[in-house]
């Protein structure tokens, strides 16, 4: 495992792509994205978004998550996809 990241298929799925940034970066990420989708989406211009709010302990949570199933080695397994794609991570 790539000791940067605490996820060992980080660089094949697409369950936490973010995981590269630091958590202070990640929020900032996130904030721009709300504003973005407000101003370009929604068409309001000049829109105020506080700064999304963080945690603290922002590791091992969801709140949605697939797991599509398929056969692997040991039988019917469980995993998510990878990134941008269909192909099971297992």
């Amino acid at each position: 495992m790539d000791q940067k990241f605490r996820c060992p298929v980080y660089k094949k799925c697409g369950g936490c792509q973010l995981q590269h940034l630091s958590y202070e970066a990640e929020l900032a990420y996130k904030t721009r994205e709300v504003k973005d989708v407000m101003e370009r989406i929604g068409g309001i211009k000049g829109v105020e978004v506080k700064p999304a709010l963080g945690m603290e302990d922002p590791w091992r949570y969801r709140n949605k998550a697939q797991f599509p199933c398929g056969m692997g080695k040991s039988g019917i397994e469980f995993g998510f996809y990878a990134n941008h794609t269909h192909r099971c991570i297992f």
